[in-house]
């Protein structure tokens, strides 16, 4: 009798990041740099996805992958350790604290940062995706919009 173990998944540190705000969010006053129309329903979704757009090639480069909604962003990546994540998803991190700022009390509480790093797929996938894996269709697949050619 001949018995072996293999390792299907090898273990690695998951860095992740989700950012989440309501749908129905109106642009605050104080944020944003004026290229956006305030009267435009989705103002603060099309500011969020110019972050997106101006940091999609290095975020792919550096192993970053992700699911994006109309209100959400949620991109990991087994590429990077803690710290070259928190400073490589600086711009998205800083977008969202500045419109947690530029809102009122009550809808801070609505607005969702949370990074960290997990020790396995199993993990992370247990808090982030387990209660929703049957997430529907997309509103954009955040890969698809990146080309590396010039």
């Amino acid at each position: 009798m001949v018995s072996a173990s293999i390792l299907a998944s090898p273990e690695i540190n998951i860095q992740a990041i989700l950012v989440q705000f309501p749908q129905d969010m109106p642009m605050p006053a104080t944020f944003g740099d004026g290229g956006i129309d305030r009267n435009d329903p989705l103002a603060v979704t099309r500011s969020l996805f110019s972050v997106l757009f101006d940091n999609s090639v290095r975020w792919a480069t550096e192993g970053w992958g992700g699911y994006v909604t109309g209100n959400s962003a949620l991109f990991i990546t087994p590429a990077l350790d803690k710290d070259a994540a928190m400073e490589s998803m600086e711009p998205l991190v800083n977008w969202t604290k500045l419109l947690k700022e530029s809102v009122v009390e009550d809808q801070k509480k609505q607005i969702l940062l949370v990074q960290g790093e997990y020790g396995t797929w199993s993990h992370f996938f247990g808090i982030f995706a387990d209660q929703n894996a049957a997430v529907g269709s997309p509103f954009f697949f955040f890969s698809e919009s990146v080309s590396f050619t010039k």
